[in-house]
C-alpha cells in the first residue's frame, strides 16, 4: 500500500496515535554523524516495536 493511499494514512495514523515512543523527524545523509545516525536508528526500532501489534495487524512490515 502506497503512502498516498487514504486507507493507509488513515490507519499509520491510528497506529500514530497510538504510540508510546516519541519519535521526531531525521534527515540523514552521507555527511550526517555518527550520533545522529545511532540516534535515528534507536527511535526508528523503538516505535516498530512499540508498535508492532499495530503495525503486524495490518500486514505491514519494512521494506528494503
Amino acid at each position: 500500500m502506497s503512502a498516498d493511499n487514504e486507507l493507509f494514512r488513515k490507519e499509520a495514523s491510528d497506529c500514530a496515535l497510538q504510540a508510546r515512543e516519541s519519535v521526531t523527524g531525521t534527515t540523514l545523509d552521507k555527511n550526517s554523524r555518527k550520533e545522529d545516525v545511532t540516534v535515528a536508528s534507536v527511535q526508528l526500532l523503538s516505535f516498530f516495536s512499540g508498535n508492532a501489534s499495530c503495525l503486524k495487524s495490518k500486514g505491514w512490515y519494512i521494506k528494503e
